[in-house]
C-alpha cells in the first residue's frame, strides 16, 4: 500500500530587528501521505491538519492565539543509509477564517519506523521481508532469503 499516517512537530524562532521582539512558534500535525515509487525514493504527497500556536511571552508580548490550519505538501525521500533518508518539500498551510496562508521549504531527515527492524529502503511496510518497503519493492512477493537490488527485485549472481 502506498499509504501511510505522519505526525509532525516544528518549532521556529523569529526576531524582528526593527522592535527587538521575539517570537516562538510550534507547530504539530498529523498527515496523510501517499508515496509514489521512483527508484529507489519516493515522490509524496501529503495532506493533513496541524495546530500553529505562537508562544509570546518572549519580549513584549502581543496578544496571541493558537489557530489549526488545513496542510498540503509535495515532496520526495531517497535513502541515505540503512534505516535515513533525505526529506524536502514545499507546503501551503491555510486556515481562511483568519486569512491565513504560509508557503514554506522544508529539508530534513525522516527516521522510518514500521520496517519492524528490517532495512528501510523506501517508506511503508515490507509484506515480502526483502527489506525493501512495500512502497517502493518492484518484487513484492521475493522469496525470503533472496539478494535484492534497491527496488526489491532478485538480484542475478554471476556464474
Amino acid at each position: 500500500m502506498h499509504f501511510e499516517l505522519e505526525g509532525q512537530m516544528d518549532v521556529t524562532s523569529l526576531r524582528q530587528l526593527v522592535s527587538g521582539t521575539s517570537l516562538r512558534l510550534v507547530h504539530a500535525a498529523g498527515s496523510l501521505v501517499y508515496n509514489i515509487p521512483v527508484g529507489a525514493g519516493s515522490v509524496y504527497l501529503r495532506g493533513g491538519y496541524g495546530k500553529l500556536r505562537p508562544n509570546c511571552a518572549i519580549g513584549v508580548t502581543p496578544y496571541c492565539n493558537a489557530h489549526g490550519a488545513i496542510i498540503v505538501a509535495a515532496g520526495f525521500r531517497s535513502p541515505m543509509a540503512r534505516a535515513l533518508q533525505l526529506r524536502a518539500e514545499g507546503m501551503i498551510h491555510n486556515r481562511s477564517a483568519y486569512q491565513y496562508t504560509s508557503f514554506g521549504t522544508s529539508v530534513g531527515l525522516t527516521v522510518p519506523t514500521s520496517s519492524g527492524g528490517r532495512s528501510s529502503r523506501g517508506s511503508g511496510p515490507d509484506a515480502d521481508g526483502d527489506g525493501v518497503f512495500n512502497g517502493i519493492d518492484r518484487c513484492p512477493t521475493t522469496p525470503k532469503g533472496t539478494s535484492v537490488d534497491p527496488i526489491g527485485c532478485p538480484v542475478q549472481k554471476p556464474d
